[in-house]
């Protein structure tokens, strides 16, 4: 039995901490050794002969790095206003804790700001104050932290990570093992026993290992062992594992089986926690995804984890080994203690425990089930959990029919917030698993093909959009025919893709093609074969073949109206493009009823909204203006602006729409001088928006050009054209129609200010 230690260790004192606080572990009354780093990162935070640089704890899994940040808060805790700690190793939490730490300062307008809007706010904080500190938690390498750190720190950095080369803008700490006393000291003190040279022997067998002498330290309390009974099963242990881990050290992988082997004998269903984190990310492993998991693993474990006490004891029993830390709902586990179980366990319990922990997260990561819905599962944790279940299972092999669902929530939820680099990533990898388990022509692959196609276009790369919409055409056509609801919609996303490039000759056939399936497969009279005939209609009209047109604009109307009621918004939309039609033949009078009837049923469907009727609106005044009725338009184009301004404010963006059809209005009528600082008020509105050249900017670039050259002033003309086909070049490409437009202006004004070889061909240069 051990030999009692009289002079055991007592809880630290209490201390005060800071009114901004939330490191999320208590203090480590185990806590050892490290003087020599503590004073190191002390007299850097503290020297006034130099910069204070970030501090970067640097070593192997288990080291201790952690445990040192922590330590260091405690003791420093009184000298700052705010200790911030950020979880740094999965950018979605690095991001979390910047906004939870904005939220905190009040530094944000609201919870719904981007990315970029929290993290510079943040970096602001930090550059224009002082006496705060800073934790980042095991970082994976020196570019992920470019975008949050400021070049200028008011306070202190502390940076925790096993990368092991860092840039001359930090400073490195590297951490070794503890020195043999430190190791004695902590011994004694964690298995509360008086054996020096006992606990030097176990030091030496362990290698002055932290988390080994840690797990050695727990076992030793909890067994009630001495350190020679230790040391004989600890080498007992090991001559019997006979394979030999590169990823850890022997010892710690020796000191790990005999805890798993104790519990095994004592308390068995408590491994399965310890197996289904092992599949999981480290960082808040939360509670209620144990009673989620419940039906996911076998009976014993799925007993424990769906009862609140039996989860609390089993939790209880891998604490007092030293193998788990419960940090409120959450559970935390050292990367090291995960890589020793994973190895530990068999193929088929690895198979076993890593189709758990796919299912669980495909499960509960599900548009509408986070972000409060579930309550303790948090997106940003999800997501990590998400991220490391998909690379446990592709080197596992297993749970492949869940996979690719799974990715493709994982694709939603970022491209929902914009993220849409990463959104792309991960549907070209949901892309490769239907490719590689079914071929690369199964339908579910055209179905991410096309949604890839999507995201792509949405971010503006145009030739890639394309290739994936006709690649996913290509797989409906072969695997489910022509004629299939699912050819007709990818055909119809690829003629809608084509006609807002500008090719409408294509799209037209296409969207002849759509409408065929349609009224084939649901009948003439279908929704969605009015909406087919709606989109060919268009198409017709902007290749200008209006005669076959307006029939077929005249008979989706019909459709929609015997379907839908006389009032539905998609009426509005079918009798808008008749106006414009109409428009096209110069039958003004005709299509003034019908806009004004389209404005009447948006204006019902909206509450009265103008933002959302600001279309129609566009549409009659064009009309109007086309009939000659000049202060009709312009009556109506200030009555826009007046009740927009009168609900969103004189200087918000909402305004720009109403703003520029009034400049538009008095430009056509000649009142420049009042037209352009209209045009100049929108173009500052659509600047200040966060999207940089808005594409709405193009429009009013165009009509500054032209108005400049009305009033003789080329320069500014020039300026606002060559800016305008900047914009359309990014947004439409070089040979759309509007493009072509543009690049026309801009050669009628360099023609009238004598530069007729330029002008015979311009660039946007």
């Amino acid at each position: 039995m051990k030999q009692l230690n009289e002079g055991s260790v007592q809880p630290h004192s209490s201390v005060t901490l800071p009114p901004v606080w939330n490191v999320p572990m208590p203090r480590n009354i185990h806590f050892t050794g490290r003087d020599a780093i503590l004073s190191k990162l002390t007299e850097a935070f503290h020297s006034k002969e130099r910069a204070v640089l970030p501090q970067v704890i640097k070593g192997m899994a288990g080291i201790g790095k952690t445990q040192i940040a922590v330590e260091y808060a405690f003791r420093q805790a009184s000298i700052y206003q705010a200790v911030w700690w950020l979880r740094a190793k999965e950018k979605e939490t690095l991001l979390s804790d910047y906004r939870a730490f904005a939220t905190t300062m009040n530094l944000l307008e609201n919870q719904g700001q981007d990315e970029k809007t929290v993290i510079d706010s943040v970096r602001e904080w930090l550059t224009n104050n002082q006496n705060w500190l800073l934790i980042l938690d095991d970082v994976k390498r020196p570019e992920d932290l470019k975008r949050y750190l400021p070049e200028k720190c008011g306070g202190h950095v502390i940076i925790t990570t096993r990368h092991m080369v860092w840039e001359k803008s930090f400073c490195e700490l590297p951490l070794l093992f503890w020195s043999r006393s430190e190791s004695i000291d902590f011994l004694l003190r964690r298995a509360d026993t008086n054996d020096p040279r006992g606990a030097a022997e176990v030091a030496e067998q362990l290698g002055d290992l932290p988390v080994a002498m840690e797990l050695a330290g727990a076992y030793l309390m909890e067994t009630e062992i001495d350190f020679g009974d230790y040391l004989q099963s600890h080498r007992k242990c090991q001559s019997a594992i006979k394979k030999a881990s590169s990823k850890y050290p022997r010892t710690a992988g020796t000191a790990f089986f005999l805890s798993l082997q104790a519990i095994q004998n004592r308390e068995p269903v408590a491994l399965g926690i310890l197996y289904l984190t092992a599949y999981l990310s480290s960082d808040g492993i939360s509670r209620p995804l144990f009673s989620k998991a419940g039906q996911f693993v076998a009976p014993p474990f799925a007993e424990s984890f769906n009862d609140p006490e039996a989860l609390d004891h089993n939790i209880a029993v891998l604490e007092r080994y030293g193998l788990v830390a419960s940090i409120s709902e959450d559970l935390l586990v050292n990367h090291l203690i995960q890589e020793m179980v994973r190895e530990h366990l068999k193929t088929d319990e690895r198979q076993r425990w890593a189709d758990a922990a796919v299912r669980t997260i495909h499960h509960v990561f599900s548009p509408g089930e986070t972000d409060g819905d579930q309550p303790g599962l948090k997106w940003d944790i999800l997501f990590c959990h998400a991220r490391t279940v998909v690379a446990h299972v592709r080197e596992n092999g297993v749970a492949l029919e869940v996979i690719a669902n799974l990715l493709d929530s994982m694709r939603r939820q970022l491209q929902e917030r914009g993220a849409f680099a990463e959104a792309e990533t991960y549907f070209k990898q949901e892309l490769d698993h239907y490719e590689r388990k079914f071929g690369d022509d199964h339908p579910h692959a055209g179905a991410v093909a096309n949604n890839l196609a999507t995201l792509l276009y949405d971010g503006k790369r145009f030739d890639e959009a394309e290739s994936y919409f006709r690649r996913a055409l290509h797989i409906y056509q072969s695997r489910l025919g022509d004629d299939h609801l699912y050819t007709g919609a990818v055909t119809n996303n690829l003629a809608l893709f084509l006609r807002d490039r500008g090719n409408d000759e294509e799209a037209a056939l296409l969207f002849r093609q759509v409408w065929k399936i349609y009224a084939d497969r649901l009948g003439e009279d279908n929704f969605h074969t009015a909406a087919a005939l709606n989109n060919l209609a268009v198409s017709l009209l902007e290749i200008g073949d209006l005669a076959e047109a307006e029939p077929l604009f005249r008979k989706a109307i019909k459709t929609w109206e015997n379907k839908l009621g006389g009032d539905h918004p998609h009426i509005a939309t079918g009798l808008l493009n008749l106006s414009v039609l109409l428009e096209c033949f110069g039958r003004y009078a005709e299509a003034e009823p019908y806009c004004r009837r389209a404005i009447g049923i948006r204006k019902t469907h909206s509450g009265g909204e103008l933002l959302l009727v600001a279309e129609g609106l566009r549409d009659l005044v064009r009309v109007l203006k086309k009939q000659g009725k000049f202060d009709d338009a312009e009556s109506i184009c200030r009555q826009a602006v007046k009740i927009v301004r009168s609900r969103s404010g004189v200087d918000h963006p909402d305004t720009t729409g109403a703003l520029f059809d009034l400049a538009a209005v008095l430009h056509d009528q000649g009142k420049f001088l009042d037209a352009e600082p209209l045009y100049l008020q929108v173009l500052h509105l659509l600047e200040s928006q966060p999207d940089g050249d808005h594409p709405e900017m193009a429009p009013v670039l165009n009509n500054l050009s032209l108005l400049y050259h009305d009033l003789g002033r080329f320069a500014d003309a020039e300026r606002h054209c060559r800016r305008a086909l900047e914009v359309l070049n990014f947004e439409l490409g070089t040979d759309h129609p509007d493009t072509e437009k543009s690049r026309h202006n801009l050669s009628a004004i360099l023609f009238s200010m004598g530069k007729t070889q330029e002008a015979a061909a311009p660039t946007d240069k």
